[in-house]
């Protein structure tokens, strides 16, 4: 009699379509870890970006005015304090003639010699002024620049030092500087027109560029 042999079983292998829960939230997460690294570099990229066309655009703002400053004779004995007169949006420096009618200039927002906002389109080619309240400017951070100068008599000490003179000496020491406020802040001041402390926000804003240059009296050729 022959001997029945059991049925074999065989174990039926069927292909996987997809992916188990497991895999599924594992790549999920390394989804989200990776995007999030991404994020936040490119975040750090965008802001050394802003931070790099903003100082760019400040030492602009301070050469313009040193050398404008630059330009300026050297104040005299009968010198007077200027006239300041409005002929855009803010008071201009066209009748600062030497280098101390530029002490104690502060302005916000930085404003040319004719007293046009920088940073802002003027309303046609021809316009003698700036609208500042239809026209918006090219650069946002522009509004929270501010122009500052300072101007010291000095005379040479040792080495390369130049210290504060009280007396006439024929130095100056002229400082050029742009802080950048934390929200736009209307200012125009100068030497004769400061009627108390500058505000505290001002006081407190960084210093984002500055330029510094000893200016000396040369007498006229004979």
């Amino acid at each position: 009699m022959d001997s029945v042999k059991p049925p074999s079983l065989k174990l039926q292998m069927t292909p996987r379509n997809g992916f188990s829960l497991m895999e599924a939230l594992v790549s999920v997460t390394v989804t989200t870890m990776a995007c999030a690294a991404l994020v936040q570099v490119v975040y750090g990229l965008g802001q050394a970006s802003s931070s790099a066309i903003s100082t760019t655009v400040a030492r602009g703002i301070c050469q313009q005015l040193m050398d404008e400053i630059s330009l300026a004779r050297f104040p005299l004995l009968a010198d007077s304090r200027p006239t300041v007169r409005t002929m855009g949006t803010v008071p201009s420096r066209l009748e600062f003639n030497d280098l101390d009618d530029y002490a104690g200039y502060v302005q916000s927002p930085p404003a040319d010699r004719h007293g046009r906002l920088l940073g802002h389109l003027a309303l046609n080619p021809s316009a003698t002024f700036i609208d500042n309240g239809s026209s918006s400017p090219d650069l946002p951070a522009m509004n929270r620049f501010v122009q500052e100068v300072f101007v010291e008599r000095v005379q040479q000490g040792t080495g390369s030092t130049w210290p504060v003179a009280t007396s006439e000496t024929g130095f100056r020491r002229v400082t050029v500087r742009v802080r950048e406020l934390t929200a736009p802040l209307a200012i125009s001041e100068t030497g004769t027109t400061q009627s108390g402390p500058l505000p505290q926000s001002l006081a407190n804003a960084p210093i984002i560029t500055q330029s510094v240059r000893i200016m000396a009296y040369v007498p006229p050729a004979p």
